[in-house]
């Protein structure tokens, strides 16, 4: 049986929160970014993951309105009289 080694407390230094001011280019670039370049830069499986999921929800609102339709259908309006 492998004996678990203790964990020391100066292999886990505390992490001071980071201001503003401090950050690395890096941390800047990502702030930086548009919304198309975050999603550019997920991993294609979850990108995949999220189009699917896009896809099914349009796909249930479409399900669900038509079955709303067919159970109360809409009320003819009457024609506004033109003067």
């Amino acid at each position: 049986m492998a004996s678990k080694k203790p964990i020391s407390s100066a292999a886990s230094p505390s992490k001071k929160p980071r201001s503003h001011k401090t950050l690395s280019d890096s941390a800047r670039a990502v702030r930086n970014r548009t919304l198309w370049e975050s999603y550019n830069a997920l991993p294609s499986q979850t990108r995949l993951k999220i189009s699917l999921l896009l896809c099914a929800t349009g796909i249930a609102g479409i399900i669900a309105s038509d079955y709303l339709e067919k159970r109360k259908p809409a009320e003819p309006v009457a024609p506004v009289a033109s003067e």
